[in-house]
């Protein structure tokens, strides 16, 4: 069994200790979250390119925005910590569970699944990675930061209109930082009960 299969498997495993209000949180999150990264003006006046690599960028930022804010529940009480934590759990399950479902659907065969999977995990911590580092960049803002890795992973995810597409970054990294500031300004029951209400672009 490989590296990620055996993380997945432990990650399903711990899954089944969750229960059903968690588990239904956590459907009302992604499912807010995704419609967040799809909203038309991203593509229609951003420049972000419509083809799946970059609608799987999209959906990172906005995981990564949530994932960030549960982590903040480190200082809560116990309690809020170990459900901010299994949401956190059950919001990567469901990203890897759709992922999946969408190479399927690409027409992906079962062979090469894992081989794809590998790729976007890899592309997934190094994009958290890389969104902490703007964050917490001690010389550039935030915004500008931000600015910078977008035009190098989101605009070039479409090679042919990376020229177009780097326009609007700037856009993006503002929309990222605003975002942030509303999910930080959010009580955590308020999440959990209602979800997410994200900016409008």
């Amino acid at each position: 069994m490989s590296r990620l299969r055996e993380k997945l498997h432990r990650l399903y495993m711990s899954l089944r200790r969750i229960a059903p209000p968690e588990k239904a949180a956590a459907k009302l999150l992604w499912g807010q979250l995704v419609a967040a990264a799809r909203a038309p003006v991203f593509y229609r006046d951003y420049g972000v390119p419509d083809r799946p690599e970059a609608r799987f960028e999209m959906v990172v930022i906005h995981l990564y925005l949530l994932l960030a804010r549960l982590k903040s529940e480190t200082n809560a009480d116990k309690a809020d910590k170990i459900v901010a934590k299994r949401l956190a759990d059950a919001l990567f399950a469901l990203m890897v569970k759709d992922f999946e479902q969408n190479l399927r659907q690409m027409g992906v065969g079962d062979l090469r699944v894992s081989g794809k999977m590998k790729k976007l995990m890899a592309a997934f911590y190094g994009r958290i990675k890389g969104f902490d580092q703007c964050f917490d960049d001690p010389i550039l803002p935030a915004a500008q930061a931000l600015t910078h890795m977008l035009r190098r992973n989101l605009a070039g995810s479409d090679q042919p209109n990376r020229g177009e597409a780097t326009d609007g970054m700037a856009a993006v990294a503002d929309y990222m930082v605003a975002a942030r500031g509303v999910l930080t300004a959010l009580d955590f029951g308020a999440i959990f009960t209602k979800g997410v209400a994200w900016p409008i672009p």
